[in-house]
């Protein structure tokens, strides 16, 4: 039998899903449950075109903590709250070290489920109208307004060391179609091609002094598609773009 409880919504902490026959969601969410804050888990299946939602499993996790989950690269690393989150980092060292850092912009963010959500940013500031890059770690629990900065250190004078290669789950996002179309043009225009992009097949990024995208992508070419890979280096403060490689891979994909 259901229970009769008075559990009252606040926020989603994380979400997956999983292909079935339709789609299983697992939600980790935080309500109110007579005024205290908790976490719970639930299975959903949704199977659209029969308009069927079905209600698998409903758990409390425990009083405002979970497991520890995977770091994940957050696609959109300048969206306004990731920015937001960077400045009150920014603020919250110059307090602390009696500093004049300006915030300028993100260049990494990955998140990480704990209890609520740890974001590690990559970030550049000016220091003295010296652009510079540091990482900060911000621990953020919505549901209480709650924000900590767990450290906050600098990496180099605008230069860091190249980071690791990270898979970017979502590779037709916008942004990275217009990257690639980016790529395509500056091709044509340089070899006098006639390329028309298509979609992408595979993006990955890694952080340096900016990020460099490793896409692969298909065009066509007189109407045949092809396969084509590219290295773009942005800086995104800068607005600043260069292809750095743009070679074909493959004659042709069925």
């Amino acid at each position: 039998a259901r229970e009769k409880a008075h559990l009252e919504f606040v926020e989603v902490l994380n979400v997956k899903e999983q292909v079935v026959a339709g789609m299983m969601y697992y939600i980790t969410l935080a309500v109110t449950d007579a005024g205290k804050k908790k976490i719970y888990e639930a299975n959903i299946w949704v199977k659209e075109w029969e308009h069927f939602i079905k209600v698998v499993e409903f758990k409390p996790v425990s009083d405002d903590s979970v497991k520890t989950g995977d770091i994940v690269d957050v696609p959109d690393p300048n969206i306004p709250p990731l920015q937001d989150l960077a400045r009150f980092a920014v603020q919250d060292y110059n307090k602390a070290q009696n500093a004049h850092l300006e915030y300028v912009e993100n260049l990494n963010v990955k998140e990480q489920l704990v209890a609520g959500t740890l974001y590690y940013i990559t970030l550049v500031a000016t220091d003295a109208g010296k652009k510079k890059i540091y990482e900060t770690k911000i621990w953020v629990k919505e549901w209480e307004d709650f924000k900590k900065v767990v450290e906050f250190k600098l990496v180099g004078d605008d230069s860091p060391n190249p980071g690791g290669i990270t898979n970017v789950p979502f590779p037709n996002l916008p942004e990275f179609k217009d990257l690639a179309r980016f790529a395509v043009q500056d091709y044509n225009k340089k070899e006098n091609a006639h390329l028309e992009f298509v979609e992408n097949l595979n993006v990955k990024e890694q952080v340096v002094a900016g990020i460099i995208y490793y896409i692969t992508l298909v065009a066509t070419d007189a109407g045949k598609k092809k396969i084509y890979e590219t290295k773009i280096l942005v800086k995104g403060w800068e607005n600043f773009k260069e292809v750095q490689d743009f070679k074909l891979v493959g004659d042709a994909i069925k």
